[in-house]
C-alpha cells in the first residue's frame, strides 16, 4: 500500500512539472517591437548620498517615440511641419459668413475658444486702434471693432541639421513676442542677491521660462511633446557679437530655445544670405491682427527676433532685426524689457 501511495505521489509531481513547462511554452509574445524607431535617454543620477539600498543600480530608460510629421523640400531646403498655431487669415468669403454668424449669435466659441464652421476651427481677433489699417493676406484691411478669423495650421520648421536620428529645427516664422526680462526684475537690473550678475543670462531669463511653458503648451499636443528632445542649451563666451559683454558660461535643459549668435551665423546652417545679414523673417496674419511689432514691406510684415546672447551692454540683449541685420552694430542691441519676436528652435526625434 505504501508503494502504491509513493508511485501516485511521484506521478502527480511529474504531471505538475510537465504541465508548468507546457504552460510556459504557450505564453504569447506581447511586445515584439525591437525599438528600432525609438531612442532612449538615461536621466542624471538621483543618488543623494543616502542609503545605497534605496538607489537602483539599473538606469531608468525613457523611451522617446519617433515624431509623426510631414515634410517638403523647397529650393534645396528641407522643412518639417510640426505643432500648430493660428496663422493664415480665412478667405474673404468665409470671413463674411463667420462675421454674420457671430453678429447674429448663430455661432459661438467652444471650450477651446475656437469657432467651428464646416468642420474647420477658426480663431477670432477683433480690430483695435493699434491694428486698424493693417492688411491681411486675404486682401482685407483691418478695421477697428470688426472681427477677423484665422485658421489653425501646422507650423513649418527649417531643418538646420540631422544627427543620430534627430533633426535640429528652427521655426520658419516669428510666432510670438516677449521680453527677455521684465522691467524691475533682478535680471533686468543686473543683480542677483546683491552680487553683480549678467542680466542677459538666458538660463535665468523670463524669456526662457515663457518659451518652455506658455509657448510650448500652446504649440504642441501631448503626443507631439513626447518626440521633442530635451537639449542642454549652452550660453558660451564667444557666441556674441559683443565680446566685451560675453559673461560666464551658463546652461539650461530645454525643449524649446532661441538660437545663439554663433548658431545663427554658423556656415553649415545656411541662414546668412550676405555678410552681416540673414533672410528677413515673416510673421503670420494672426500676429499681424494681434498687433505684433513689425515692419511692412509691400504686402508682407517682418519682425525682429531674439538671440540668447548678449547685447552691447550687460543690460541689453542681442536680436536679428526685421531686415535680417545680425552684424556687430548697435542696431542689433535692444533693452531686455522690450518685447521682441520669438523664433523657437528644438531637436526632434525623427
Amino acid at each position: 500500500m505504501k508503494k502504491i501511495f509513493t508511485y501516485l505521489l511521484i506521478f502527480a509531481l511529474c504531471f505538475t512539472v510537465v504541465g508548468g513547462l507546457l504552460a510556459c511554452n504557450d505564453v504569447e509574445d506581447v511586445d515584439s517591437d525591437d525599438g528600432a524607431n525609438d531612442v532612449t535617454q538615461t536621466p542624471p543620477s538621483t543618488d543623494d548620498g543616502g542609503n545605497d539600498d534605496d538607489v537602483s543600480d539599473e538606469p531608468i530608460e525613457i523611451v522617446i517615440p519617433r515624431a509623426e510629421y510631414t515634410q517638403e523640400t523647397i529650393d534645396g531646403v528641407k522643412y518639417i511641419y510640426y505643432g500648430a498655431m493660428p496663422q493664415k487669415a480665412a478667405s474673404t468669403e468665409i470671413t463674411n459668413v463667420l462675421q454674420n454668424l457671430v453678429a447674429t449669435s448663430q455661432l459661438a466659441p467652444n471650450e477651446k475658444g475656437y469657432y467651428t464652421y464646416a468642420d474647420v476651427d477658426y480663431v477670432m481677433v477683433s480690430g483695435t486702434d493699434s491694428t486698424e489699417g493693417r492688411r491681411l493676406s486675404n486682401g482685407l484691411t483691418i478695421e477697428k471693432d470688426k472681427n477677423y478669423f484665422f485658421t489653425t495650421e501646422k507650423l513649418r520648421w527649417r531643418v538646420l541639421e540631422e544627427k543620430d536620428g534627430a533633426a535640429f529645427l528652427l521655426c520658419d516664422t516669428v510666432i510670438d513676442k516677449y521680453c527677455f526680462n521684465p522691467t524691475g526684475s533682478y535680471n533686468s537690473l543686473g543683480y542677483l542677491v546683491g552680487t553683480q550678475y549678467r542680466s542677459h543670462d538666458y538660463a535665468e531669463s523670463a524669456l526662457r521660462t515663457y518659451i518652455n511653458d506658455t509657448l510650448y503648451n500652446d504649440i504642441f499636443t501631448l503626443r507631439e511633446k513626447q518626440s521633442i528632445l530635451e537639449t542642454n542649451v549652452l550660453n558660451r563666451p564667444g557666441e556674441s557679437a559683443y565680446v566685451e559683454t560675453q559673461g560666464l558660461m551658463t546652461s539650461s535643459n530645454d525643449k524649446l530655445f532661441v538660437l545663439s549668435y554663433w548658431e545663427a551665423t554658423k556656415d553649415e546652417y545656411n541662414l546668412v544670405v550676405e555678410e552681416d545679414f540673414l533672410m528677413a523673417t515673416l510673421i503670420s496674419d494672426y500676429n499681424v491682427a494681434k498687433g505684433m511689432a513689425a515692419t511692412r514691406i509691400e504686402n508682407n510684415y517682418y519682425s525682429d527676433w531674439w538671440l540668447r546672447t548678449s547685447g552691447s551692454h550687460t543690460n541689453m540683449g542681442n536680436r536679428v532685426t526685421f531686415s535680417g541685420v545680425i552684424g556687430r552694430n548697435t542696431e542689433c542691441s535692444v533693452n531686455l524689457d522690450y518685447e521682441v519676436g520669438i523664433r523657437p528652435a528644438m531637436w526632434l526625434k525623427i
